[in-house]
């Protein structure tokens, strides 16, 4: 699933790899749509209900654990992570580095795409093929 993730990821930087955007606002336009898709992979990930990557198969364990919505529980977690990521690069580096205005709106923008998406998306759950032993119950 990773591999398939990362392939994916890499055939969508190639496919935008033309547009080059200079102004500021643009780029924030062009993070916003990412995040979005991303959000998108993420909820699809989510009704599947079949595998799981890293990230979110930890986030969907939480989220069972604390009975919460899982967009909620993805918002926190991702922030949880990032000021992990400022503390160390702090406490190692002794400086901020890899961490900018982008990385907060993509934090805070994923998990509010999630629970935007969700509710719309349930129905693809409509769609899943169960075990006859399954659709009985």
């Amino acid at each position: 699933v990773v591999l398939l993730f990362g392939i994916c990821i890499d055939i969508g930087m190639y496919v935008s790899g033309f547009f080059v955007f200079n102004s500021y606002g643009m780029k924030i336009a062009e993070l916003l749509l990412g995040c979005a898709l991303v959000a998108l992979g993420i909820v699809l990930e989510i009704l599947a209900d079949v595998m799981y990557l890293p990230g979110e198969g930890l986030v969907k364990a939480i989220n069972a654990l604390l009975k919460k919505e899982f967009g909620s529980t993805k918002i926190k977690f991702d922030m949880t992570i990032t000021v992990s990521a400022v503390l160390l690069s702090l406490l190692c580096l002794r400086r901020l580095e890899g961490v900018r205005e982008g990385t907060v709106i993509a934090v805070l923008a994923v998990g509010l795409f999630v629970k935007l998406f969700l509710p719309y998306l349930r129905f693809i759950r409509k769609w899943q093929i169960t075990p006859k032993a399954q659709r009985q119950e």
